[in-house]
């Protein structure tokens, strides 16, 4: 994909695992990491060999801290800020705070109210904070967009009694009013804020609440560098350039979301309707995680009929509407099936699904790696 780029982009993602930073290359070709979806042998090889690596060839010690982590990551931006400077460039940047096991530095710690969570907080703010003085300092405010944003909600096994985080001594955040967390399809587990930062380019003070999703940033920020988006295959995400630019009007209200679990759809949205599709409460189709012990039971009790619920009037999808809407229920389980068919569910290959492994013919079945609890490895009794 060759591109010309005329901003650069930074996104900082709070509670991953590794740091990717992009210059253009010799070949100016802009390089993208695909996620793992229904590989084999292969591709888990490379997810742990890329886990392994961290910026290029430096590798990050397992038995440091998330504190340790963040100053070195902060340290190989600020350089390859200073080098590129001069060029357009890409920075992912991603904490490991505030993911467990959580770490704060010294000048952090014991400070918050909120306890260490609170603290891992308090310096990531304080980071980004750096990462903008940097950018006004080297003059690169007016071409660079800043996004901030989750990979997920909190992970509420880390808080007392699986709670919503607000113990000083819980290790998990919190969604809000919204419910569950980490580890499911309700809206605590996939709805997060995101912050985005370019004066003169988005509006300050001002506040979306259209839904976009992280599948977004690609052909957004493709489209912002002046890049062509891959042709030969179908992209989940779309250019959400307007709503950077405050045009929220613009937004499509009927666009569809599929909420899936490892490997199985579990609901779907489309405007202020959500419905979660049918399911036992411990589906022997994921394995391992059939029983889920990240979240509270009764987030994980399955669905003996299709449960709708209107987002708008009760975002904490506290109960289901299903039998007050029948023509919205059967318009959303065609929308299901639409999904299944075009990217799959456990039982089936999606017209759309990809392998990233070579494969002599496309299987009748999707592969999801680990789904099987791993042996553990056999050592001498101590």
């Amino acid at each position: 994909m060759n591109y010309d780029l005329s901003h650069n982009l930074i996104l900082q993602v709070a509670g991953t695992k590794r740091v990717t930073l992009l210059p253009p290359s010799a070949h100016r070709r802009l390089h993208l990491y695909p996620y793992w979806h229904g590989s084999g042998q292969q591709a888990q090889q490379e997810r742990s060999a890329s886990h392994a690596a961290f910026e290029q060839d430096h590798v990050a010690e397992e038995h440091h801290t998330a504190a340790h982590h963040a100053h070195v990551a902060h340290a190989a931006l600020w350089d390859f800020i200073e080098k590129h400077q001069k060029k357009p460039f890409f920075a992912y940047v991603p904490f490991s705070m505030v993911h467990t096991r959580l770490d704060a530095s010294p000048k952090f710690k014991g400070k918050s109210p909120r306890g260490l969570y609170g603290d891992t907080v308090e310096e990531i703010d304080f980071n980004c904070g750096r990462i903008i003085d940097k950018l006004k300092q080297l003059k690169l405010v007016d071409n660079t967009y800043f996004l901030f944003t989750s990979d997920n909600g909190p992970w509420l096994i880390k808080n007392k009694n699986k709670q919503d985080g607000k113990l000083p001594g819980d290790h998990g955040g919190s969604a809000g009013g919204l419910r569950s967390g980490k580890v499911s399809t309700w809206e605590g587990g996939v709805r997060v804020p995101t912050i985005l930062w370019a004066p003169g380019r988005v509006p300050a003070g001002t506040e979306c609440d259209k839904i976009a999703a992280t599948i977004d940033l690609l052909p957004t920020f493709a489209g912002l560098a002046g890049a062509e988006v891959p042709t030969d295959r179908v992209l989940d995400g779309v250019d959400i350039a307007s709503l950077f630019a405050g045009k929220f009007g613009e937004a499509d209200e009927d666009r569809p979301f599929a909420y899936y679990f490892i490997n199985s759809l579990q609901a779907v949205r489309q405007g202020k309707w959500k419905l979660h599709l049918p399911r036992p409460a411990q589906p022997e189709w994921l394995g391992q995680f059939g029983k889920n012990g990240h979240i509270a039971e009764k987030d994980w009790a399955g669905f003996k009929e299709p449960f709708l619920v209107d987002l708008e009037a009760d975002p904490g999808e506290t109960r289901s509407v299903a039998a007050e809407h029948p023509g919205v229920v059967k318009r959303l389980l065609a929308l299901a099936e639409d999904m299944r068919a075009d990217i799959g569910d456990h039982d089936r290959v999606g017209k759309n699904m990809r392998f990233f492994d070579p494969l002599e013919e496309r299987p009748e079945k999707p592969m999801f790696i680990g789904l099987k609890r791993r042996a553990k490895p056999k050592g001498p009794k101590k």
